[in-house]
């Protein structure tokens, strides 16, 4: 009885590795951060999944789901002089875009991230903005 437990445990520890095998790359995926002129600060996740840029003159953040992978794209963004964390999220998948509403102090820093259900988030690092 306890080879039949041993050879089924082994059949899922096998089984489990497989899988997570596969999604390693694509949590392994380099995530990107550039930026252009004064306004465009652009955190992007995973190559093309999506990204996140500042706007009405660095006082709000939009963040945009540019993949249909079934997975949303979420920016968490801090408000200068204030140290709540805020979130802003798509739905809809690809093409869909979000945004956090405009804050007079104006937006401190912001990342881009995936929500991956059932695996951990891919998340670019956070992008500080200069005042």
């Amino acid at each position: 009885m306890a080879p039949k437990r041993l050879i089924r445990s082994a059949m899922i520890v096998a089984a489990a590795a497989s899988v997570f095998g596969m999604a390693a790359p694509a949590a392994a995926n380099p995530l990107s951060i550039s930026g252009s002129g004064d306004s465009q600060f652009t955190a992007a996740v995973d190559d093309a999944d999506g990204y996140s840029v500042l706007y009405d003159n660095k006082r709000g953040v939009e963040v945009c789901d540019t993949s249909f992978d079934g997975w949303d794209v979420y920016s968490d963004f801090y408000v200068r002089n204030d140290s709540e964390k805020r979130r802003v999220s798509t739905s809809g998948g690809e093409g869909s875009c979000a945004r956090s509403g405009s804050y007079s102090a104006g937006i401190d820093r912001h990342n881009t991230c995936l929500n991956r259900p059932l695996l951990p988030d891919a998340c670019s690092d956070y992008r500080h903005v200069d005042w």
